[in-house]
């Protein structure tokens, strides 16, 4: 059998995916960006939640609720192509609450934008508690 009695059999539909396949496959990778027919990509709310807790520990003086060598508790919700942050952290005393949070935010925009591709819109940072260093234990 030769290749032109096999598609010969094939309707005209199917003939004509089959050209389609073959033109994509010689259109180079860069050339196909922005095309919705080659699949989208969803990150979940708890994996955007979760890089953001992550990152938030890049940022000096923060810390999660109560102790500063955890992670902040953040929670997101996705819509779309925006992101929405809840952040509850800690701040190291006598650190500047709001050029800290400041410095945060401004962090969680940019890196989870490189990271996902999502825009960050609002961030909500509540400040839970100062972190003074831990006292060292006493010894009698």
């Amino acid at each position: 059998m030769t290749a032109e009695a096999d598609t010969a059999d094939l309707p005209t539909r199917d003939l004509d995916a089959v050209q389609d396949d073959a033109i994509r496959d010689r259109v180079p990778a860069r050339d196909r960006r922005d095309r919705p027919e080659l699949g989208v990509i969803q990150i979940k709310e708890n994996v955007v939640a979760k890089l953001a807790a992550y990152l938030a520990t890049e940022v000096p003086d923060i810390g999660g609720r109560a102790e500063l060598h955890r992670r902040p508790a953040v929670s997101a919700r996705v819509d779309g192509g925006q992101a929405y942050l809840d952040v509850t952290a800690s701040v190291r005393w006598p650190a500047s609450v709001g050029q800290v949070t400041a410095d945060l935010r401004q962090h969680l925009r940019t890196r989870v934008r490189e990271l996902t591709g999502l825009e960050v819109g609002e961030i909500r940072i509540e400040v839970s508690d100062l972190i003074t260093a831990a006292p060292h234990a006493r010894v009698s």
